[in-house]
């Protein structure tokens, strides 16, 4: 019986391990599609093609901020995000009061399990991304039926 029970935990652990990595190839190439829509986009006002613009529209600012925090190094703070998505072309102006929209969304993905809030040095409130728990050590640690 505990052969069976190592040999499921060792296999939880690899599907753990590999839903990691394919979670991150999921973000870069997240990342590098809207960082080509950007570009696309950007290309189209040089060239007089509005119609572009519609490429970063389906875009959501929950994955915006997604994204730019999974490719952080550390915590980042709203101003910091509101920066980056900027950066990568995504119109933030199209929120009415666009910092608070980053707050909630940021307050939201915390609430939600998949941001953490920080207090930094200077004592602002930063964001950075869970890890997620392994189930096979929660597993491991407590047996679901004692006999």
């Amino acid at each position: 019986m505990l052969e069976s029970i190592d040999l499921y935990l060792r296999d939880l652990r690899t599907a753990e391990k590999e839903l990691i990595l394919l979670e991150a190839q999921r973000d870069e190439l997240n990342l590098q599609i809207t960082v080509l829509k950007s570009k696309i986009v950007h290309l189209g006002a040089l060239t007089q093609r509005d119609e572009t613009r519609e490429l970063l529209a389906d875009i959501g600012l929950s994955e915006m901020c997604g994204i730019v925090i999974r490719r952080a190094g550390g915590p980042l703070t709203p101003v910091d995000v509101r920066r980056l998505i900027a950066d990568f072309g995504y119109d933030i102006e199209r929120h009415s009061n666009p910092l608070a929209s980053i707050h909630t969304t940021l307050k939201r993905m915390e609430e939600g399990g998949k941001l953490k809030a920080v207090r930094l040095k200077d004592g602002s409130i930063g964001y950075t991304r869970i890890i997620p728990n392994r189930i096979g050590e929660a597993a491991a640690k407590k047996p679901r039926h004692q006999r």
